[in-house]
């Protein structure tokens, strides 16, 4: 385990930690920069399932978090989000990593995807 100055601990994918039945990875992926890597480092961990949640864009727009004005664009969004996700591209980004099996709406704000090992 590795501490990354945040409350709590995070795997560190290199450390062999045998089977687990659940990954969770919840509100993560959007802060990312090489989602493929990371995708690989999550795979690499041997489980049964694997969940995925972020933000989801289509919420934003309900949400009126986007804007027009002027003809200029006003988006709100944290400081740290590399990028938004659809149900289509979350599973979009996963599926070369991993077979999503569903897709479903948390909360009315996030996307997500229940996965297996490909």
């Amino acid at each position: 385990m590795i501490n990354h100055g945040i409350d709590g601990t995070m795997l560190d994918t290199r450390i062999h930690v045998g089977k687990v039945d659940v990954v969770i990875v919840p509100e993560v992926i959007e802060h990312v920069t090489n989602v493929e890597q990371f995708l690989d480092d999550i795979a690499a961990v041997d489980a049964d399932t694997y969940v995925f949640t972020a933000p989801c864009a289509m919420q934003c727009a309900m949400r009126g978090h986007f804007s027009r004005v002027k003809h200029t664009v006003l988006e709100i969004v944290h400081e740290d989000h590399k990028c938004w996700y659809s149900p289509y591209t979350l599973a979009n980004a996963l599926k070369n990593h991993f077979d999503v099996k569903n897709i479903f709406w948390n909360n009315n704000i996030s996307v997500g995807a229940i996965c297996s090992k490909k």
